[in-house]
């Protein structure tokens, strides 16, 4: 058996649970043998389902997530911190204008 860790709806919009692992027997494993990182997954009319990626692409994408939302958090302070109201003469200021 070959698996994946993906979550996907089942049935979407009928309430059913969500899935959270495809996993592929050796037949559906065989034709998908060509099957790379970054390939699409689409459905029988052509929609896209999302996009195949290596574990080790997913563990990269998640770290660099992580960063950019703690980066985020961190200007999300910083903004916090600012005045809420500025004078014409703060705003030229800020932005280097004489």
């Amino acid at each position: 058996m070959f698996c994946y860790d993906v979550t996907i709806g089942v049935g979407a919009g009928k309430g059913d649970a969500a899935m959270s692992q495809i996993i592929l027997d050796d037949e559906l494993r065989a034709r998908l043998n060509g099957f790379r990182p970054g390939s699409e997954v689409r459905d029988a009319s052509g929609r896209l389902l999302g996009y195949f990626i290596s574990p080790e692409s997913f563990a990269k994408f998640a770290e660099a997530w992580e960063k950019q939302k703690a980066a985020d958090r961190a200007e999300l302070d910083r903004i916090s911190q600012e005045p809420e109201e500025w004078t014409l003469e703060q705003i030229w200021k800020q932005l280097g204008h004489k």
